[in-house]
């Protein structure tokens, strides 16, 4: 069973930023990072919960 594309993209923001955070990168230049990566498919809003999401 494949993985709807919405969900695998998703996934991909988790570990970009869990990877930043690693990096000990902010949650602005995280959200700006996030926002030329996946500004064209996921809105300001959605990025913030999935940072958020993902700093637990």
């Amino acid at each position: 069973m494949t993985v709807p594309t919405f969900d695998r993209e998703k996934e991909d923001i988790m570990k970009d930023v869990r990877e930043m955070i690693h990096r000990n990168r902010d949650n602005g230049f995280i959200l700006e990072e996030l926002q030329n990566k996946y500004g064209k498919d996921f809105s300001d809003d959605d990025l913030k919960a999935l940072i958020k999401e993902a700093t637990k």
